[in-house]
């Protein structure tokens, strides 16, 4: 089982206060006159090499939290966008190709594409198409993309919430190199940092996305010729529920 941010967050912290510690240790046992600047050398590589090791797991959170929050999502998607276009695509095909370990339950493929619907956006008024990643569990015949421009993410005001990542896959899903690549053509790389929400301000939002027409209008059940589908509301809406929780990391 992989550790908990936190937790990882905590022993970089620890590291970085041994390393001062140990540069203290050192300082002490030599000349008085050289004492100051050697400590505040030791403090200041000791600092570089926490926050080093501390931004590698910055950019391997999206990797690591089973159910990301909408917080999650805003913290993390402005962290990519801070680093500018090219580094922020870099980072997402080196992650897309990581090699899960064993149990690993989170596919690093599907959160690099979903991560790459938030910071890119349309060039005009037409909406860049979802990743071609499989099925989802989701009533897609009522949900048309003018409704639901960021599916599987739906915006409330510039809140995301993902509505699912469940995907069902028959054949071989879109590389996220292929999906950026589109998105670098069709759309352009979002600067606007997202405002990362409290718990209390995405329960508000939430419940504002169910009051909404786009919503309400959602047909749960579909019968075809070729097709049928039963989803229950109640699923979807405990999934997005539990995206109002803080974030965590």
């Amino acid at each position: 089982m992989k550790p908990h941010f936190g937790q990882l967050y905590s022993k970089g912290i620890c590291l970085m206060i041994r390393n001062v510690r140990s540069g203290d240790s050192l300082c002490r046992r030599l000349d008085e006159t050289s004492i100051f600047g050697i400590r505040q050398t030791c403090m200041m590589l000791a600092s570089l090499v926490c926050a080093v090791a501390l931004s590698a797991l910055s950019g391997d959170r999206l990797l690591l939290v089973e159910t990301l929050s909408c917080a999650d999502w805003t913290q993390l998607a402005n962290d990519y966008m801070s680093m500018g276009q090219d580094r922020a695509v870099a980072g997402l095909i080196e992650r897309s190709n990581r090699v899960r370990e064993t149990g690993e339950t989170i596919n690093f493929n599907t959160r690099t594409c979903l991560m790459a619907r938030l910071i890119f956006e349309p060039k005009g008024k037409e909406p860049l198409r979802a990743p071609m990643l499989g099925g989802l569990p989701l009533p897609r015949h009522s949900m048309p993309l003018s409704d639901w421009p960021q599916y599987p993410f739906v915006k409330v005001g510039d809140m995301p919430f993902l509505l699912s990542e469940s995907y069902i896959l028959g054949g071989a899903a879109e590389a996220c190199k292929d999906y950026l690549a589109y998105c670098m053509k069709n759309g352009k790389f979002r600067t606007q940092l997202y405002s990362v929400p409290t718990t209390d301000e995405a329960k508000v939002a939430l419940k504002k996305l169910f009051s909404e027409d786009r919503w309400k209008n959602i047909k749960w059940n579909y019968t075809s010729a070729n097709e049928s589908y039963e989803i229950h509301p109640g699923m979807v809406m405990e999934y997005l529920s539990k995206q109002t929780a803080p974030g965590d990391f």
